[in-house]
């Protein structure tokens, strides 16, 4: 961000009363808070210099020494996304939610949301749906699915032994009573190869296999060929519906749905899309939403807000309440990522810092990879373990790096590990402080 020296500003006495009584509450200087109130408030109208990661820190709020390792869990907003949203809840309190300003706002807003999200994820506008989060994107595939797949107690619906807690109860819930088994591919555990996770896939799926979850890019790290085994997949029954969790995708990879050739991909903002929590999105193929929306079968469609959907497949009468602010967020967060960086030097710079993380495990003989290791399987999501620690001591080292070094990460259950979440905002000197502080505490 450029740096733009404001000569004068004239505020309101009332205001600036306010300003000076919150300054003396918090023992913020008045200066330093007046910046920081200018930074938000005109962080969406500077103009940006030619995108270089070397600074991207200038694009976060951030406390001097921070180092944020958790986008797999929640995002850290950029200032311009925050400012965004701020700019936009200014207005809605200015003008009203219901007003004609806001309403023309809002259309506009959303208009945008689902032309980003199609680019995002190769898809037809139109084939884009809302919803609060991955999960429940998860679940509106899963309706649609049974909508269109009537499972008998000998089908099977194939997914693997590395996907989130809460999917797995959703995909339970919905289809366990109608399935004879859900078979849990061991497929990292297995190996690190690229070929063994193939064929790990090739010997399970077969014509009873009629649904296929997978995760793009698991919780515990690593990355699966999706467009591979969804073709496996097809060749064994075309008639299979393919499922993609894509929760860590979004903001990380070059997602493209048609050569992935999958029917669903659901994905969130509040990962590495950067965007604000209870926002996300479903890419569901356009056959099921046009079938789905046809008159002979519109009291079948499994979705309540319409605003899910675009307005090809709405009527004025089933019109809910859209999530606004969460949306500028996104579309503000869409600019940076793919506008200012652009995704492909985005995710190039993720794998060439995950990389040099790796290398830091390989060489350390009392950690142990959790996630894949391998170049043609890693991505900005990694976990490792350290001797036999428990998940309460991976807990309290956590809380050690994050109190004593400023070093943001995240300790998971199952299994007990330290995960780290590399964005285009790390560095390779993040990850040298974060081994060295490992280092010294692990050793105490």
């Amino acid at each position: 961000m450029q740096n733009k020296k404001v000569t004068s500003i004239r505020i309101d006495p009332r205001i600036w009363k306010e300003i000076r009584k919150y300054a003396i509450d918090t023992g913020i200087g008045v200066g330093e808070f007046v910046e920081h109130l200018l930074t938000i408030f005109l962080s969406p109208y500077l103009e940006k210099g030619k995108p270089s990661f070397s600074t991207a820190r200038s694009d976060f709020l951030w406390e001097d020494g921070l180092v944020y390792f958790n986008s797999g869990a929640l995002a850290t907003n950029p200032t311009r996304v925050i400012g965004k949203v701020t700019s936009y809840l200014y207005e809605l309190g200015k003008y009203g939610g219901s007003s004609r300003e806001m309403c023309e706002r809002l259309e506009q807003e959303d208009i945008t949301c689902r032309r980003n999200l199609a680019l995002a994820l190769g898809a037809e506008v139109d084939e884009i749906l809302y919803e609060a989060n991955t999960t429940r994107s998860l679940r509106l595939a899963f309706n649609i699915s049974k909508t269109f797949r009537k499972l008998s107690a000998t089908d099977k619906i194939l997914t693997t032994d590395f996907e989130h807690d809460s999917i797995k109860h959703v995909l339970f819930m919905e289809f366990k009573s109608k399935t004879k088994e859900v078979p849990l591919l061991q497929a990292f555990r297995k190996g690190y190869d690229k070929n063994e996770i193939l064929e790990l896939f090739t010997s399970a799926i077969d014509h009873h296999s009629k649904l296929l979850f997978i995760s793009h890019i698991p919780y515990l790290g690593g990355k699966l060929p999706v467009d591979e085994i969804v073709e496996i997949a097809m060749d064994r029954n075309p008639n299979t519906i393919c499922i993609v969790d894509g929760a860590h995708a979004l903001g990380q990879l070059r997602i493209d749905v048609k050569r992935i050739n999958c029917d669903f991909y659901a994905v969130n903002a509040h990962k590495f899309g950067l965007g604000l929590p209870a926002f996300g999105a479903l890419y569901a193929n356009a056959r099921y939403l046009e079938e789905l929306s046809s008159t002979r079968n519109r009291e079948k469609f499994p979705i309540y807000d319409s605003y899910t959907v675009s307005s090809k497949f709405r009527t004025d009468e089933e019109l809910g309440t859209i999530n606004g602010a969460a949306i500028v967020s996104f579309n503000e967060a869409f600019r940076i990522l793919y506008d200012h960086y652009g995704i492909d030097r985005v995710q190039t710079r993720i794998l060439s810092l995950a990389k040099y993380f790796v290398e830091y495990i390989q060489k350390d003989k009392t950690l142990a990879p959790v996630s894949p290791m391998t170049p043609e399987l890693i991505s900005g999501v990694n976990c490792f373990t350290i001797n036999n620690y428990s998940y309460d001591e991976y807990s309290k080292l956590v809380e050690v790096l994050e109190n004593k070094y400023k070093i943001i990460c995240k300790a998971l259950k199952r299994p007990p590990c330290i995960r780290i979440c590399l964005h285009y905002f790390n560095s390779e000197n993040d990850i040298d402080r974060f081994f060295e502080a490992l280092r010294k505490e692990a050793a105490a």
